[in-house]
Formats: structure tokens, C-alpha cells, sequence
């Protein structure tokens, strides 16, 4: 017995000094679409997605929820998709947005209950009189969607095109990049740049942000909102039925591509909830989040400072070793551990859990 411990003692020792295999972070693409026309009706992270329906994206920071579906910047998760019947893993998710603290009375008036929230990243884009929306989604086809959990990003590719247009054939190839800022929780960001053929397409991106299925009633607001180099603005200012109050400032700048036909198109976007974040009026605290936001270096300055924080999140990854350990196997706990502090924000001990029921997160 007296000579087993010891050398028990040394294989341990040698195990845990043994390297470990280095697996990348998860980085969910989908690239293979059911299709029925142009119209993706599977999406998950796997090619296929489950049983035929779209199973949308989720990005939060703890503030905010959001869900985003093949076309990440309309309000519709299920835009250009059919719609799940039947069981859907963790219930159907149809609400779009949820921002921490924005509550309003469940359908019994018994309790206070989390709210719809406006949609922050919807975007209005044109190609000559074609509006992009869910009457026209059948004239886009999505080529690939990826969510990276090194730093909590969706990307997606998509075409929007019409091929017998009355003004002769054209489309447009759209690629859209969003995140919820880690940095800064009342912040998202979205970049969507373009390429037109032909070249000399008449287009148009801008915030198109509705309150559509959001309880609450619009309020007055005098917040001043100069434009500054940026191109469009958007403000809301809401109160629920229970007095819960939310303020919402986007603001948007277009600016020509380096080549003939493209566009850059940066959207960032601040929404707050009175009851959640901050005791001054909410509008006014999203108005000084968006300029800081603005100030400091816009879509780039935020990305950067959003990967910073989630690499230092990600210095608690739990990684393992050893016989049958595979890079499935630790794909399956890189997962979990995103999950969970993706949907919770330590600077305003808030949380969107309740919106975190997607096999996408």
C-alpha cells in the first residue's frame, strides 16, 4: 500500500501536467437551406436546421434579447420562412426584441410581465421602388448564416434580386454583421454593406424601426437630436400599461463602398428601460448612450471593445483532456458556458434568460 500511493501520486501528477488539446470556440455556420423558390425554411446549427423551420438566432448582453432570423434586420424572425407547427423546443419564439426591465400587465392584469420591445436593428432597404419585406422576401435567397461565440457576432449573406424586374434584371448582394455590445449593455450595432449590379442601381438603407405588436403608448419627446455626419435618426419614447417606461435612439450612416456599386451602411442603436437601468428619463439616458457610443469610434470602436470583453469572459473556459475526449464533446461545454453569461450583464444585474430557449445559443 505504502509503495501504490506514491506512484499513483505520480501518474496524476503526470496526467495533469500532460497538454491539453486545443479546440477552437464554437462557431455555428449554416449554409445548406432547404429551399421551396428562394425561401430558406430550415435554419439551426446544423445544416438542415430541425424539422423544416427556421430556429432564429439569438443575440443578448443580459439588456438586451433579441431573436434574428434569415433576414437579421427585419422585425420578423420568420420573415421569407414558414413558421414552426407543432412542438418547438423551449416554446415558439415570436417576439423579435425584450429589453430588461420594459414590463408590462399579463393578458390577466395579475402581474407584471417582460414586454415586447421595438426591434432595434429593423432597416428599410430599397432597389429603385422594391422595398425589402416580408411581401417581397420570396425575391431573397440567404447563402450562409454564421454565429461566432468567441465574441457573440451573426453574420449573414443573402442576395435580394429580381430577375424580371420591369426595369430589366438586378440584385443586390447584402451582407449584414451584428452584436450586442458587451462594453457598453445598452448598445447594439449592425453594419450591412452591399454591391449592386448593375453598379448604377438607385439604393437605399435607413432605420425603419415600428412599434408593431409592442405594447406601450408613444410619449412626446423633446430630446434634441442633431444629425451630425450621420444620415438618419430614429427616437422612441414608450410607457406600458403599467407604467413602465423605455426610450429608444438609433442612429444610421451611409457612406459609398470603395468600389463602383457598394454601400457601407453602420446602425447603432441604444435602448433603455426606466425600471431597469438608469433613474433619469429613459429616452435621455439612450440619447447620452448612443453619442458616447458615437464618440468613441462608432460600429469598429465597439466591435473591438465587444471582442475585448468576451475574450476576457472567455479566460474562465473550462477545457478538458484525456481518452475520448473529443472536439464535439467540448463544443458541447464551450456552448453552455456561452450561455450562460450571454443572456446576463453584471454592470446592471439584469438578464433576458426567459429569451434564451434556441438551439442557436
Amino acid at each position: 500500500m505504502g509503495l501504490l500511493l506514491p506512484v499513483a501520486a505520480a501518474l496524476l501528477a503526470q496526467t495533469a501536467a500532460a497538454a491539453r488539446p486545443r479546440f477552437p470556440l464554437p462557431h455555428f455556420r449554416t449554409t445548406n437551406f432547404t429551399q421551396m423558390g428562394n425561401l430558406p425554411t430550415g435554419l439551426g446549427p446544423d445544416a438542415g436546421g430541425q424539422g423544416g423551420y427556421v430556429a432564429p438566432a439569438f443575440l443578448s448582453n443580459g439588456f438586451h434579447g433579441l431573436r434574428l432570423g434569415p433576414i437579421p434586420f427585419l422585425a420578423d424572425p420568420y420573415a421569407g420562412t414558414s413558421r414552426p407547427s407543432g412542438p418547438y423546443p423551449g416554446g415558439t419564439p415570436t417576439v423579435p426584441a425584450v429589453l430588461a426591465g420594459y414590463l408590462h400587465r399579463d393578458p390577466k392584469g395579475r402581474q407584471r410581465v417582460l414586454a415586447a420591445a421595438p426591434f432595434p436593428f429593423e432597416t428599410a432597404i430599397r432597389v429603385g421602388d422594391t422595398l425589402l419585406s416580408n411581401r417581397t422576401a420570396h425575391l431573397v435567397t440567404v447563402l450562409a448564416q454564421s454565429f461566432d461565440m468567441r465574441d457573440g457576432t451573426l453574420r449573414t449573406s443573402l442576395v435580394f434580386a429580381d430577375r424580371d424586374g420591369s426595369a430589366g434584371p438586378w440584385s443586390l448582394q447584402i451582407n449584414v454583421t451584428q452584436f450586442a455590445s458587451r462594453s457598453d449593455p445598452t448598445l447594439v450595432a449592425m453594419r450591412i454593406t452591399t454591391r449592386a449590379e448593375p453598379p448604377h442601381l438607385n439604393i437605399s438603407l435607413s432605420p425603419a424601426i415600428s412599434l408593431g405588436g409592442v405594447p406601450g403608448e408613444p410619449q412626446n419627446d423633446t430630446t434634441p437630436v442633431p444629425n451630425w455626419t450621420w444620415d438618419s435618426c430614429e427616437t422612441l419614447s414608450l410607457v406600458s400599461d403599467c407604467g413602465s417606461r423605455m426610450g429608444l435612439t438609433a442612429k444610421a450612416q451611409l457612406r459609398n463602398g470603395s468600389a463602383p456599386g457598394t454601400l457601407r451602411y453602420d446602425l447603432i442603436a441604444s435602448s433603455v428601460a426606466g425600471d431597469a437601468y438608469s433613474p433619469q428619463d429613459p429616452m435621455l439616458a439612450a440619447y447620452t448612450a448612443m453619442e458616447k457610443g458615437l464618440y468613441i469610434g462608432g460600429f469598429d470602436e465597439l466591435a473591438a471593445r465587444n471582442r475585448a470583453a468576451w475574450a476576457e469572459l472567455w479566460r474562465s473556459r473550462i477545457t478538458f483532456g484525456g481518452p475520448g475526449f473529443t472536439a464535439t464533446d467540448q463544443q458541447m461545454l464551450d456552448t453552455a458556458f456561452f450561455c450562460e453569461p450571454s443572456p446576463s450583464q453584471h454592470k446592471t444585474q439584469t438578464r433576458t434568460h426567459d429569451t434564451c430557449r434556441s438551439d442557436r445559443c
